[in-house]
């Protein structure tokens, strides 16, 4: 008896049913236009998008001819998608609930994935309508790729839905708008390239009924390297991870991380002319880490930490700076005081000084040398 012929012809039915589907989700349509329009206009579609494929991986790379610069791609209702791709480096696509580009945090314009994501080039991009993954059993994560060179603007909702979102790329993933997961098990894994966190904007749960469980946002994995920056907030449990020490980058603002576990390695970047601070409710556990200081000056106290709980050992830290540390502040430069890391420098001799002290203990010492000739 053969193989196939051992199936139910009902089970049979529903396979090759199930292999339909999936070949429907990754249909390609290509946007035939260089210039704006509707997302759920078929006719803007190569090959022709009718009847409209709910589930279908949409491309962006500007055909043939002088492109616009930029271009409104409106969707004021849900759209189903596989994938969306931006692929031209000459063109930046703008999606919107609105025709001229408007919106509101929160308001109209649904980007509803699968089982996909959005893949971007050498070019920029930014997305307005609310991004959302599909809660259930068919879909495993929401999947941003940004290319080096390359950047994605999120300035509404994004929410893996109680999966995973994986950032991955060298290029960069802007998160301006408070974002999160409606449902338990979501997790946010940053694995390559930068993503930065606007001001004011918060990755967290949103639930009528909080979980116990805290949100997972991973910097890094196995074998990639990532960083985080900006000025936002993270309510969860963040852990570093990288072949090399995955970063987080206070360059650009101060970062609020509840927890932070970076005991598999982490490096510090502060610019010190503008100084900023990470801080958390929770605990700071870090093991060997790295900081790259900026700027500064000496005789300055300048705070890198605030935390409820710090657990490190500053003799597995190491420093990138043209200063040099105060051996009188703390424990060699460092000073841990009621949850908070301090930092600060010694004045170093100006070379000019130097030179002049050098220049007038030749003198003596020329004396010296002359009085034993004459003895």
């Amino acid at each position: 008896m053969s193989f196939s012929s051992s199936i139910p012809r009902a089970s049979a039915a529903a396979l090759l049913c199930c292999v339909a589907t999936l070949q429907a989700q990754t249909s390609d349509y290509v946007w035939k236009s260089n210039r704006s329009g509707s997302f759920s206009t078929a006719a803007n579609w190569t090959p022709d998008n009718t009847p409209f494929d709910a589930w279908g991986n949409y491309i962006f790379q500007a055909p043939g001819g002088v492109a616009d610069p930029a271009i409104i791609v409106y969707t004021d209702g849900t759209s189903n998608l596989y994938g969306l791709q931006f692929l031209s480096p000459h063109q930046s696509v703008h999606f919107s609930p609105h025709a001229d580009g408007s919106f509101s945090v929160g308001e109209g314009g649904t980007l509803l994935f699968k089982d996909g994501g959005i893949t971007v080039g050498a070019s920029t991009h930014a997305v307005v309508s609310k991004i959302v993954g599909v809660h259930g059993t068919h879909a495993s994560a929401l999947r941003f790729s940004v290319g080096a060179n390359g950047s994605l603007t999120t300035e509404n909702w994004v929410s893996p839905a109680g999966k995973a979102l994986i950032k991955t790329g060298e290029g960069t993933l802007f998160l301006n708008a408070s974002t999160g997961s409606v449902a338990n098990g979501a997790s946010f894994n940053f694995q390559e390239g930068i993503t930065e966190l606007a001001e004011g904007a918060t990755i967290q749960y949103h639930s009528v009924n909080p979980t116990p469980n805290p949100l997972s946002v991973f910097i890094g994995s196995a074998t990639t390297s990532a960083t985080l920056r900006g000025g936002g907030t993270i309510v969860g449990q963040v852990s570093t991870f990288g072949v090399t020490h995955s970063a987080v980058d206070l360059t650009r603002g101060s970062l609020n991380l509840s927890d932070l576990d970076a005991t598999l390695g982490s490096t510090f970047r502060f610019d010190l002319d503008d100084p900023h601070t990470l801080s958390g409710t929770g605990s700071l556990t870090l093991g060997d880490a790295v900081f790259e200081f900026s700027g500064g000056v000496s005789d300055q106290i300048y705070t890198l930490f605030v935390y409820g709980d710090l657990d490190l050992d500053t003799t597995r830290f190491t420093i990138h700076t043209s200063q040099q540390l105060d051996p009188s502040f703390g424990d060699h430069g460092w000073l841990v005081d009621e949850g908070a890391l301090q930092v600060r420098f010694a004045a170093i001799p100006e070379p000019s000084l130097f030179a002049l002290g050098m220049a007038g203990l030749a003198i003596p010492l020329a004396l010296y040398r002359r009085r034993r000739r004459l003895s």
